[in-house]
């Protein structure tokens, strides 16, 4: 079975397990209709003091928030498919600097993860500057960082993770994490581009380019189109207004400007489209959408006869 096609029939599953909350007054899932859990572990290593977590995702989300000691790290961010699969953190930092982490689950270390941090400016491009890395330990018996006895350390120096400790011991500081230089943060890009042009995506440069599609791409979009339609139909199923929002779909066969569909439908269906859009339009450059302001979220998202759509009040 293709990916796409997969991906579609998930597609059918999650809305209509929606449609069933709604009807028996639960809830509708947002993301992967994940179960709420919560790890509580220990913080050691070099991205602040050593202390104790609590990394809570919230149910059917994908939000993770962290709670407890000051350790550096993020207090919010994501997770498709649970704390087991790992998750990131975001966090906006002093100077227009942001910290992103991603925390890997250890296979040879039971419920422990690897976590590291990378930062940038905001707007830039993806860093790969790496800022820090901690692991988040289980706490148990053999340890909890909140037994720990208090550590006084002198002028100079912070406390730190040792190796092959619990406890954290005194350390010279390690300095700020290097803020990395976006070579792109003064190229000016172009909006627009001369008739007959678009402005895609080539893989060089800081900018999308003015560049004239393919013969081929023109007729991939066209064979695009029906699944276009028939998985936006799909995930346009609603009960409320409070059901229905918008969202940009960007695939290799195009970039549309906002559409109304269902709010937890949002997911799968970037996923499908993707996946579907990868094998319809080998040929097509992703594009940069061109929205006027009259075309960008146009009114608000209401469900209208069952369906999702977007209308302006009077």
């Amino acid at each position: 079975m293709k990916r796409w096609v997969a991906q579609k029939l998930e597609l059918v599953a999650l809305i209509a397990t929606g449609a069933s909350l709604v009807a028996h007054g639960g809830d509708i899932p947002t993301c992967g209709l994940n179960d709420a859990e919560s790890i509580t572990v220990n913080v050691t290593g070099d991205c602040g003091p050593a202390g104790v977590v609590t990394i809570t995702l919230r149910d059917a989300s994908c939000s993770v928030s962290v709670s407890g000691d000051p350790t550096g790290l993020p207090r919010s961010g994501h997770s498709s498919d649970g704390l087991s699969s790992g998750f990131s953190l975001r966090g906006d930092e002093a100077d227009g600097v942001v910290r992103e982490c991603t925390a890997e689950k250890q296979a040879d270390v039971e419920d422990t993860y690897k976590l590291s941090c990378f930062v940038r400016r905001t707007g830039g491009s993806p860093s790969s500057t790496l800022a820090c890395e901690a692991e988040l330990s289980p706490v148990s018996d053999e340890c909890d960082l909140r037994q720990c006895a208090p550590l006084a350390c002198p002028d100079g120096q912070e406390p730190r993770s040792a190796e092959g400790a619990c406890c954290p011991v005194c350390v010279e500081p390690q300095g700020e994490p290097p803020v990395p230089v976006d070579p792109c943060a003064d190229v000016e890009c172009p909006s627009a581009c001369p008739e007959g042009q678009e402005l895609a995506y080539t893989g060089a440069g800081c900018c999308a380019e003015c560049i004239t599609q393919s013969a081929a791409c023109f007729e991939q979009r066209d064979a695009f189109e029906p699944e276009l339609a028939a998985t936006l139909a799909l995930a346009r199923a609603c009960e409320t207004d409070l059901d229905c929002s918008f969202t940009l779909l960007f695939t290799r066969c195009g970039a549309s400007c906002p559409v109304p569909i269902a709010g937890n439908a949002v997911g799968a269906t970037h996923e499908t489209l993707r996946l579907a859009a990868e094998e319809t339009c080998p040929d097509c450059l992703p594009v940069e959408p061109q929205c006027s302001s009259e075309q960008y979220m146009t009114g608000r998202p209401a469900c209208v006869d069952g369906a999702c759509v977007g209308i302006k009040d009077e």
